[in-house]
């Protein structure tokens, strides 16, 4: 295999892992964010990203956050690195960073405010359903 250059991303500290979204990178991402936050934001060091490279770490396997640290440290520390990876410059042809969640809760929330999109053919086959049953229920 040959050996290819780093991309130069600018001031990143992570770097994309596993190739690209269709080739899995997102799972390369998530697992590198587990262990950001076991080693380093469970730890009490804080979120690697912010330490400078100069505080060192152990992996912790925690069932029990507020046994190693206030909860609200941890949770504070995590809304910090969530939103450094929020806020990042994203890598070219790209619009933005996610990390592992990120687009399900705004689809969630999408949903909330519009309600759930369904395929006209769920919505003619409910409809069918309902007059056969009588229910007195339509969908528009």
């Amino acid at each position: 295999m040959d050996s290819v250059e780093t991309p130069d991303y600018g001031k990143f500290h992570m770097l994309p892992f596993g190739g690209t979204r269709e080739n899995g990178s997102h799972k390369g991402y998530g697992f590198a964010m587990i262990a950001e936050i076991m080693s380093g934001i469970l730890s009490g060091n804080g979120p690697g990203v912010f330490t400078g490279g100069v505080a060192t770490s152990q992996f912790v396997m925690a069932f029990k956050i507020d046994a190693f640290l206030e909860l609200e440290s941890f949770k504070n520390d995590m809304d910090r690195i969530l939103q450094h990876l929020v806020e990042m410059k994203p890598a070219p042809d790209h619009d933005r960073v996610y990390y592992a969640g990120l687009i399900e809760h705004e689809e969630t929330l999408q949903r909330r405010a519009n309600g759930i999109p369904y395929h006209n053919e769920v919505v003619d086959w409910f409809n069918r359903a309902s007059d056969e049953h009588n229910l007195g229920i339509k969908w528009p």
